[in-house]
């Protein structure tokens, strides 16, 4: 989940969401934006959760906007129920 997506422009929610999609553009975010050290552990972080195939989708969530609650309350059925509809 990204937390607090009503904070940052749409632009940047999606480019964020979209790293998530797309290992390179993580990649080259990391080398535009990222220097010395916080580069070397960023990209070896990145590199380990993909080899260890660790990939997952980022969907956008707000509290304050309610975006993406829907999605939310899905995805925790999917790991807490193994996919079947809670209902209390």
């Amino acid at each position: 989940m990204l937390s607090k997506c009503d904070l940052p422009p749409a632009e940047e929610v999606d480019r964020v969401a979209e790293w998530s999609e797309n290992p390179e553009a993580l990649e080259n975010a990391i080398e535009e934006k990222l220097s010395g050290t916080g580069r070397l552990l960023s990209r070896d972080m990145m590199h380990a959760i993909y080899r260890l195939g660790l990939d997952f989708l980022l969907n956008p969530v707000s509290a304050k906007t309610n975006e993406g609650m829907i999605n939310l309350n899905a995805a925790l059925e999917r790991i807490l129920t193994g996919g079947e509809k809670f209902t209390p």
